[in-house]
């Protein structure tokens, strides 16, 4: 039988990577989905697939709250015999989305609580159920705000909690390696010999320790380890200090953030003239 080069297998491996999503329902009891086609087991519980579909949502600056509405299939009545068993109004739902390999395992997360949610909110009501599909709607949670204001406050101060640095570990070859994106530790992304390790990792750096798989490496915020003990999160301390580059403050008015600024009386058009 004929065998293809290791660089080969790992190319055509790349190509089987599956982008899916697992939706999770805390209610009277805990519902796990997928709208990948197969079912996905991870983090010791199966997410059964359902052809589940939602539109975008986006958050805004404005503090208005994000909503969305998704569907899925009630051929079989089970989305009804659901609602009709409990109240789903405010039940927890969360959405992750996630990489699958060939083997359909998770991939770069050991558990679920590594994962950070790209939505979580509440059901806010079962808006539309047929004998063929089942509309719900989802709301954020900051709806338990009770108020609209900003999603982040625009400080000139500096938002990172001081001193926080990015992991350092020690690479295959012995030397240091700083992470450069937030990752859990797992074969793939292992510096030098994963095959994605670039993606997390530069050469740079001293003091690094031994990596081990399943742990967690950030790549740090605030990123400042000199002698100094104290900050007092301003621009001009963060200079001093010769960390700016890093420096989490906002410079502009807040007050700009979300409004359009128009220079002179109308917009300028670059549009070259003819005739």
């Amino acid at each position: 039988m004929r065998s293809f080069p290791a660089l080969v297998t790992t190319e055509l491996a790349k190509t089987n990577l599956i982008l899916c999503h697992l939706f999770k329902l805390v209610a009277t009891s805990t519902y796990r989905w997928t709208d990948c086609d197969q079912d996905v087991y991870f983090d010791g519980n199966y997410w059964y697939r359902r052809a589940l579909q939602f539109h975008d949502f986006k958050g805004e600056m404005s503090g208005e709250i994000p909503s969305f509405a998704f569907e899925m299939p009630n051929v079989n009545r089970w989305v009804s015999n659901l609602a009709l068993s409990e109240d789903l109004r405010n039940k927890e739902f969360t959405i992750y989305q996630v990489c699958l390999d060939r083997n359909l395992k998770v991939i770069g997360y050991a558990t679920e609580s590594d994962i950070d949610p790209i939505f979580r909110g509440v059901i806010d009501s079962p808006t539309d159920i047929d004998r063929e599909t089942a509309r719900i709607q989802v709301v954020s949670h900051r709806i338990s705000e009770r108020g609209i204001g900003p999603k982040r406050n625009h400080s000139p101060k500096c938002q990172w909690i001081f001193k926080n640095t990015s992991t350092k570990v020690l690479g295959t070859d012995a030397n240091t390696y700083t992470c450069i994106r937030d990752i859990i530790n797992h074969a793939a992304n292992r510096p030098i010999t994963g095959g994605s390790w670039a993606t997390y990792w530069t050469l740079a750096g001293s003091g690094g320790i031994a990596w081990v798989a399943g742990a967690r490496s950030q790549a740090g915020t605030c990123r400042y380890e000199g002698a100094e003990t104290w900050c007092d999160y301003t621009k001009a301390r963060c200079v001093t200090l010769g960390n700016f580059n890093n420096f989490g403050g906002d410079e502009f008015i807040s007050d700009l953030a979300d409004k359009q600024v128009y220079w002179g009386q109308k917009v300028k058009s670059w549009r070259p003239k003819t005739g």
